[in-house]
């Protein structure tokens, strides 16, 4: 009887699962989402089965933006093994107009391929898009965001009868955690990989399927940002990142970190009264130069002329792509970011955190505020130079021991194991 149960069900195709997802959907009715999903896992575990004779397995990697990119690592690690062929697929971000769509998949075609990965743009040279479904058959898929910016071929709910899987591109640290459990692409998954048992929970208490799907790997980007890989290199100038959040005014979504308006041109005033000190970096939220150009009191012409300002100082410029060797090479944060208050803290250095209100932390998860309270606290401009002065040049760093001893507690699935070898073990050990 289950076998007939399994044949039967293995005649629904993902275009039939999608068209009745989106029937659901329309009448949000819990149960059959529920029904859905179970019907999903079991078609993943059908799949599961067959993989299990296969000699090669076909890794897809779905890149919609490359400075969100988390795999790097286990990349690497299916490249080297036999059993797996992994390759990146550029795929498009439809949320800032076709114009800004193309350039995306060029800077992400060209960042990948420069970097000698297996790349291919989804944008094809006679106009169409590549059906990596049918072209490249791939029986695992890795998706970097979970969105639905991009076209529906690259979203999960074209691939519900493959093993789908997922790191979040950003460490949660949020108080609205629903935002990123509640969602029905966190149940679809076959593997949803997370950070700390603290988010295993959050995820069992508020995803559909109750977090069956869910997996504590540890955080993927802290084996790039570990001690181990620290620059030794001897720097002239001490090298400072200042990181803004999108989140500012009239386009915070219930967030509202983003202290950019209040301190974007003081920072410029830093960078020229230092300027024989201190080497200053912005790192921008990839949302927010697009949110600029949409803000009254910015515009397009404004924000490109303040940019452009960054790179004409000697000691400034702009990194809007990967952060990775920015944040090793780096001396010290500043931000008013969300995963920052994590990642950059894994490289034990000194940070600082621009509070925006006197409610930030109400905003932001338990697990987040015990972060939070390893970094220096920003309230008015005359905090950002105390900081440089006295924590960046003077190396008075009096959170240091504490944030070490923290950081082993906190991060103990990331801290001294390798996030990406216990996600690609996970997936051998099921597949043998």
């Amino acid at each position: 009887m289950k076998t007939s149960i399994y044949k039967g069900l293995n005649i629904l195709s993902p275009k039939f699962l999608t068209d009745f997802l989106i029937l659901l959907t329309r009448f949000k009715i819990s149960w059959t989402e529920k029904l859905l999903i179970k019907l999903v896992h079991v078609k993943q575990q059908i799949a599961l089965k067959d993989l299990k004779k296969k000699k090669k397995i076909k890794v897809a990697f779905f890149v919609v933006l490359n400075s969100v990119w988390k795999y790097k690592l286990l990349y690497e690690l299916m490249e080297k093994d036999e059993i797996f062929e992994p390759h990146i697929f550029i795929c498009p971000n439809l949320s800032n107009g076709e114009d800004e769509m193309k350039t995306n998949l060029n800077k992400g075609f060209d960042y990948f391929k420069q970097n000698n990965y297996d790349v291919s743009k989804t944008l094809q040279e006679d106009g169409k898009w590549l059906n990596v479904k049918k072209e490249f058959k791939p029986d695992i898929v890795f998706f970097t965001v979970p969105y639905d910016y991009t076209l529906p071929q690259y979203r999960i709910t074209n691939f519900l009868d493959k093993l789908t899987c997922y790191v979040p591109y950003a460490f949660i640290v949020i108080s609205e955690l629903h935002y990123h459990y509640s969602s029905c692409f966190y149940s679809y998954l076959w593997r949803y990989f997370c950070e700390s048992d603290y988010h295993y929970e959050a995820g069992k208490s508020l995803m559909i399927n109750n977090g069956e799907n869910l997996k504590v790997s540890g955080y993927p980007t802290f084996d790039l940002l570990r001690t181990n890989f620290q620059s030794k290199q001897i720097k002239k100038k001490k090298i400072v990142v200042w990181a803004p959040h999108h989140t500012i005014s009239n386009f915070g979504g219930g967030l509202n970190y983003s202290c950019f308006e209040d301190f974007a041109f003081y920072f410029l005033e830093l960078a020229n009264k230092y300027s024989d000190k201190i080497c200053f970096v912005l790192k921008p939220h990839p949302l927010l130069r697009h949110k600029l150009y949409l803000h009254d009191d910015w515009g397009q012409a404004k924000t490109d002329l303040y940019f452009e300002k960054w790179t004409k100082l000697n000691n400034c410029r702009i990194e809007e792509g990967d952060y990775i060797e920015l944040f090793l090479n780096s001396d010290a944060l500043i931000h008013d970011s969300a995963s920052f208050m994590a990642e950059y803290l894994i490289t034990e250095k000194p940070a600082a955190f621009i509070y925006r209100d006197s409610e930030v932390s109400s905003r932001i998860n338990e697990f987040g505020n015990q972060l939070l309270n390893l970094h220096y606290k920003i309230e008015k401009q005359d905090d950002v130079e105390s900081f440089l002065q006295n924590i960046v040049l003077q190396n008075n760093d009096s959170k240091k021991e504490e944030r070490i001893v923290k950081l082993e507690q906190y991060f103990k699935d990331s801290y001294k194991n390798s996030p990406s070898h216990a996600i690609f073990n996970e997936i051998k050990k099921k597949l043998c």
